[in-house]
């Protein structure tokens, strides 16, 4: 799809999610994701305002932050989506511009995160992300534990911000 033509798409959505959120009374952030999508496409969302993008892969994160850096784009806030993997958690924390890791499932890598955070001045806003379906193939803690982790986090990672929880229907 033609940089112009996601644009466009981004401009029809953005209109509709304000319109539903003034009507709601609710503040509201669009989460773009542009896996898939070249650097062109987000950089036509970018000139159209659009400024929290979304990967679910590392290595595509990791090369599409750090080209649009090089191309003189640095205020994109990226959310990494994708499944976390204890070897790749320090790699995900060192990309241009991460905003935070909408993934969290589990108390390991909560600390592991926590150790990788020790030296920033502000701590690393994650989500937890939770598994409604019950497959275990799926990632996401199971919603009995959720409180867990939840206490997990509040009393034993100061360097992570736990600021939502991230489900699917």
């Amino acid at each position: 799809m033609a940089a112009e033509m996601v644009a466009k798409n981004l401009s029809n959505v953005l209109k509709s999610v304000h319109e539903l959120a003034a009507i709601y009374s609710i503040d509201v952030r669009l989460v773009a994701v542009s896996k898939t999508f070249p650097v062109d496409s987000i950089i036509a969302c970018y000139e159209k305002g659009q400024r929290h993008f979304g990967e679910n892969y590392i290595d595509e994160l990791e090369s599409k932050a750090k080209e649009l850096v090089s191309r003189g784009v640095h205020d994109i806030n990226w959310h990494f989506i994708g499944r976390l993997q204890s070897n790749k958690l320090k790699k995900i924390c060192e990309i241009p511009g991460l905003w935070c890791i909408e993934t969290l499932d589990n108390k390991k890598h909560a600390d592991l995160l926590q150790s990788i955070m020790a030296n920033d001045k502000k701590p690393l806003k994650v989500f937890i992300q939770v598994n409604t379906s019950g497959e275990k193939n799926k990632g996401g803690v199971e919603p009995e534990r959720l409180d867990e982790l939840v206490d997990h986090i509040e009393e034993k990672c100061s360097n992570l911000s736990l600021i939502g929880i991230f489900f699917f229907f």
